[in-house]
């Protein structure tokens, strides 16, 4: 993106190729075509800069202005959208601070986390403070790859009221239902384990 002055907004395969003045002479959205296509772009970019300047641009395109909304003019927009890859584990994955600790993505700073809450269909949610900036609300979902690993893609949020609200439900109504399994667990008496023997 940088390389083809699009900013912030993914580049369309036919916009790089216009960009680089490349003419097109195979089939655009075949696969083939596309990887040729790709290939043609990737032989005019800069690759050594690119990859000098990778942390940097990672950082620079995946933190929106503050406050900023997304198209629905409804939600705000995410701070950072990052995947990480090659996880044998949920346990695995968690257990990488690059995962589990993210710095605040306006200062850097550390952290501090809330539990993490399972939503179901693999998504899970925290939420995380910062002395500087407040709350932010992290979003993670599991994918399995085509290798049979995980892939983890974490979404973080400026958490607002309704964020923080949201997340203190659902954190206490999984306390509710943990509670309330373990007072449904009925221990064996004294007489039956003695019956039993």
């Amino acid at each position: 993106n940088i390389q083809t002055k699009a900013g912030r907004n993914q580049t369309a395969l036919s916009t790089a190729m216009e960009h680089f003045d490349i003419e097109q002479t195979r089939v655009a959205h075949d696969a083939l075509g596309d990887a040729y296509n790709t290939a043609l772009v990737c032989s005019r970019l800069n690759l050594p800069e690119g990859i000098k300047n990778y942390e940097t641009a990672s950082k620079v395109l995946s933190a929106p202005a503050q406050n900023e909304k997304s198209k629905d003019g409804k939600s705000p927009k995410a701070f950072e959208h990052r995947a990480f890859t090659g996880y044998a584990s949920r346990n695995e994955a968690f257990s990488d601070k690059g995962i589990s600790e993210p710095p605040c993505p306006i200062c850097q700073a550390r952290l501090k986390g809330s539990r993490w809450i399972n939503q179901g269909d693999r998504r899970y949610m925290s939420l995380y403070t910062c002395k500087s900036h407040g709350s932010f609300l992290v979003r993670i979902k599991f994918r399995e790859a085509q290798d049979e690993t995980l892939t983890v893609n974490r979404i973080i949020y400026k958490a607002d009221s309704e964020m923080e609200a949201f997340y203190k439900s659902k954190a206490n109504n999984g306390s509710r239902r943990r509670s309330s399994r373990s007072k449904n667990k009925k221990l064996p008496s004294k007489n039956s384990a003695k019956a039993a023997l």
